[in-house]
């Protein structure tokens, strides 16, 4: 009887190493390299999740991505693209609507103030 030679598991694991990083890369530029916008139902829920990208190229690479989030969310998710200004736009637009807050006041006497302790 012959016997098969030990084959290590590196290959493989070198292997489904890359594949994930390479979906992580994926992933995370399909996340980071657009803008979200949402619009809301007449409900108040989300209606439908647009990622804007300033890419024409950007639509073909990331149309699958957002096809698996839409199947993942149950909410209608598209990939478009718009204009560099109007990108810049939407993203004034967002930190102008967000509320601001004033980090709160100390009180004397309260355990978290910069008084010294004697």
């Amino acid at each position: 009887m012959s016997q098969k030679p030990y084959q290590s598991p590196l290959p493989i694991i070198a292997i489904l190493a890359i594949l994930l990083l390479l979906i992580g890369g994926y992933v995370g530029a399909y996340l980071g390299a657009g803008f979200r916008v949402d619009w809301k139902a007449p409900s108040g829920d989300i209606g439908t999740i647009e990622r804007t990208y300033t890419h024409r190229g950007a639509l073909i690479v990331f149309a699958p991505a957002a096809w698996a989030e839409t199947k993942l969310r149950g909410v209608q998710v598209q990939a478009v693209y718009v204009s560099p200004k109007y990108q810049q736009r939407l993203q004034k637009l967002r930190k102008s609507s967000l509320p601001h807050t004033s980090p709160p006041k100390q009180e004397r006497g309260s355990p978290f103030s910069s008084a010294r302790l004697s």
